[in-house]
């Protein structure tokens, strides 16, 4: 992979307002790079601050007890994670 510069979830149901600026802690993550996460209603995106460069591995985690605006936990999967491969 090449020229990632940011992840998105997205949620098949609102999880927060939309008049809020939105959750700004969803997520555990486990990576080096500096970046900074943006919300809104149905999804979460984490904006790295550069391109990210070879072999380097990203594993993002819902924190516990996110739930949608209706009340109901988030049950997809919890953990999601990506690599960006071996130089090219």
């Amino acid at each position: 992979m090449k020229n990632i510069r940011q992840v998105r979830r997205s949620f098949p149901s609102p999880w927060f307002p939309s008049a809020s600026p939105g959750p700004r802690r969803t997520f555990r993550h486990l990576l080096l790079e500096k970046g900074r996460p943006v919300a809104d209603p149905k999804n979460w995106v984490y904006d790295f601050e550069k391109d990210l460069p070879a072999g380097i591995r990203c594993e993002f985690t819902l924190k516990p007890g996110l739930k949608t605006l209706s009340g109901k936990e988030i049950g997809e999967a919890k953990t999601f994670a990506f690599s960006t491969g071996g130089p090219a």
